[in-house]
Order: C-alpha cells, then sequence, then structure tokens
C-alpha cells in the first residue's frame, strides 16, 4: 500500500526507541481504556451521578475515549513497534476515518458542553429546565455522533484516500489538491465553528461568575440566599471541572492543530519525526485525562471510583 513519509526514519529508529516508544502509548492506552470505563461504571451504579445531566455528556466522552483505545490505539502501537504499517489498505482508511470521527465526537460534546454551562450559568433556571430535559440531551449527544460520522465517508466517495503516514505512525489523508480542500473546509466546519462557540460561551459564563461574586461580596446573605448561593457554588464548581477538561483536551490537540496549519501554509514542510510523532502522542493522550481529572475535581466520581476499584459496593 502506499505510504507517505520517511519511512527509514520509522524503520531504522533504535531499539531504544522502540521500546520507549512502546512502553510510554501502552500506557497511555491501558489509562485511557480503564479510567473511562471507570467512568462508565461509576455513572451505571451512582444514582447521583445519573441525575446530573452533564454527565451524560461525559459519558459520551468516555465511550468516544473507550473506542479510540480499542479501535485506533491498537494499530498505531503495532506500527510503532513493527516499523511500518502491517495491515491491509482498507485497513489503513477505516484507521483514518476513525481518528477524524471520534476526535470531531469529542470536540462537539464539549461544545454542547459550553452550551449547557451558557443556559445554565447565564440564562434563566427556567429555559434552562425546558431545553436540557433528558431526552433532549440524549438527542444532541446521539445527533453529534451523527454529525461526525457523516462527513469522512464523504471524503472517501469522492475519491479521497488515507495513507499511512510513518512521521507519524498514523494512517493520513493524502495530499492532493481536491483532499486538502475538502479536509480544510471539514476542519472549518467541524472544529472552527466549534471553538467559536466554546469561546463564546465560555467568556460569558466566567464573566457571569465574576459578576455574581462581585454582587455577593457586596450583599448581606439572608436564609434563602444562602441556600441559593451554595447552590450557585456547586454549579461553578461543575462548570470549572468540565471547563479544565475541555482545556486538557485542547492542550493535547493543539500540537496537531499547529502542525496542520504549518502544513496548510507550507505543504512541503519537512519537520524532523519528534514534531510529528510528538502529536500522535498527545492526541492519543487527550483519551486518557478526564478521568484523572474527575477523580481530583469532583467528590461524586472519585468517591464511586473509591467504591468500585475496592469492591466495597
Amino acid at each position: 500500500m502506499a505510504e507517505e513519509g520517511d519511512y527509514n526514519a520509522l524503520a531504522d529508529r533504535a531499539t531504544s526507541t522502540v521500546v520507549f516508544e512502546g512502553v510510554i502509548f501502552s500506557l497511555m492506552f491501558l489509562t485511557a481504556l480503564a479510567g473511562n470505563i471507570l467512568v462508565c461504571l461509576a455513572f451505571i451504579n451512582n444514582s447521583t451521578l445519573r441525575r446530573s445531566l452533564n454527565n451524560y455528556f461525559i459519558v459520551s466522552l468516555a465511550v468516544s475515549d473507550i473506542l479510540m483505545a480499542v479501535l485506533v490505539e491498537p494499530l498505531t502501537f503495532s506500527a510503532l513497534v513493527t516499523g511500518k504499517w502491517p495491515f491491509s489498505d482498507a485497513a489503513c482508511q477505516y484507521h483514518g476515518v476513525a481518528i477524524f470521527i471520534l476526535g470531531v465526537v469529542s470536540l462537539q460534546t464539549f461544545m454542547l458542553i459550553s452550551v449547557n454551562r451558557y443556559v445554565k450559568m447565564v440564562k434563566s433556571n427556567i429555559l434552562y429546565k425546558k431545553v436540557f430535559k433528558k431526552n433532549t440531551v440524549l438527542l444532541m449527544i446521539i445527533f453529534s455522533w451523527i454529525i461526525a460520522s457523516i462527513s469522512l465517508p464523504i471524503f472517501l466517495l469522492t475519491g479521497n484516500r488515507f495513507a499511512f503516514n510513518s512521521n507519524r505512525s498514523i494512517c493520513y489523508p493524502v495530499s492532493s489538491l481536491t483532499g486538502r480542500v475538502f479536509l480544510h473546509s471539514t476542519y472549518a466546519l467541524f472544529i472552527v465553528i466549534p471553538h467559536c462557540i466554546m469561546f463564546f460561551c465560555y467568556f460569558k459564563v466566567f464573566r457571569k461568575i465574576h459578576d455574581h461574586n462581585a454582587q455577593l461580596a457586596n450583599s448581606a446573605a439572608s436564609g434563602n440566599s444562602e441556600i441559593a448561593s451554595q447552590s450557585y457554588a456547586r454549579e461553578v464548581r461543575v462548570t470549572r471541572m468540565l471547563f479544565v477538561t475541555m482545556v486538557a483536551f485542547h492542550l493535547c490537540w493543539i500540537p496537531l492543530y499547529a502542525l496542520e496549519l504549518a502544513v496548510l501554509i507550507r505543504n512541503d514542510l519537512d519537520a524532523p519525526r519528534a514534531v510529528y510523532i510528538t502529536t500522535t502522542f498527545t492526541v492519543s493522550a487527550s483519551s486518557s485525562i478526564n478521568p484523572i481529572i474527575y477523580a481530583v475535581m469532583t467528590k461524586d466520581f472519585r468517591d464511586t471510583f473509591k467504591r468500585i476499584l475496592f469492591c466495597t459496593y
């Protein structure tokens, strides 16, 4: 099958490099798989977690990360260990499509979370209850998966293809003019627009939180207002946790975004293999980090994780 990149840079690595990359990648795989399965089990076993609509979005993120670990990362690991793409061309097309779809699903979910936080924290509670019902949230999640899944099959049906890129150790779109135009149009639709929505929503949310805190500092709290303040404080903690997960996701994907922008500007970019392979590792790390954040920042998740791990249910 066709390959892109400097093949010898992958095949001729020192044994120590092969072992190092294999060990790090396998640790990220195990962390992503175990951590996100733990998130799903916590949601199933804890009725308090199931009552929060935010956690339905979290479970959607966990499922996409589990699928990334199970369906994508073993193929990448095999390429890292063997120094080549050991599978068929059809497997390469599947690999490239799966990476894109699962990445876009996560991004769409983060966008939905930001809209949820915007309506909850900035708009009225009445509007929030009208818009964010359990069935509506489930439909939002299903729709985000459908939207993410329809673009890449179109990419393939229009004659474009993925080829194994040995510098990245993943299957990557072949750099034809048509393919690049389609791919970057897809980036604009599925990546740029969600980023704009997230920026707007969180800007409004944190400005509202700042204004609320300033107002609270200048007012005397009655019994009822104290209860309302406690409820608001819980929502602020939830918002901050969800915001941290979004920031962590983007920190993992920023190296790839930056590299894609550089390639868009200069198609003949010839960066060292370390630059390319770093983006593969950071994207894979994005599937591992969320369960750690939930455990650190959310008591309900942390306590439920402990009960599951120590079989104290």
